[in-house]
């Protein structure tokens, strides 16, 4: 599976990161539970990112998450995501959509 996303953070410096990632999922949409793996690519880049030769910067994300049936149209998740080649952190807990069924 295909995943696009975005973050903007307003804490002090303005920063933004859009990625794109590949996800593996180890079993049908349609179990109850649904782990699954992942990587991908990222562009992030901050205030000012034209007057700072390393922004914005490309970076390397391992995605690892489990999710677990709500509703037809709503998934519980929890999700790890290893930014940066592993050099910042993210966890996620929350709701997703996905196709009805």
């Amino acid at each position: 599976r295909l995943r696009a996303g975005g973050e903007i953070g307003l804490d002090g410096e303005d920063t933004f990161l859009g990625t794109g990632e590949l996800l593996f999922r180890f079993t049908d949409d349609a179990e109850p539970a649904v782990p699954y793996v992942g990587a991908g690519l990222g562009v992030a880049g901050h205030d000012n990112c034209g007057a700072d030769p390393d922004c914005p910067g490309l970076w390397v994300n391992l995605v690892v998450g489990f999710e677990r049936r709500f509703r037809s149209t709503f998934n519980w998740r929890i999700e790890y995501r290893g930014l940066d080649a592993l050099g910042r952190h993210r966890f996620s807990l929350g709701l997703v959509t996905r196709r009805g069924g």
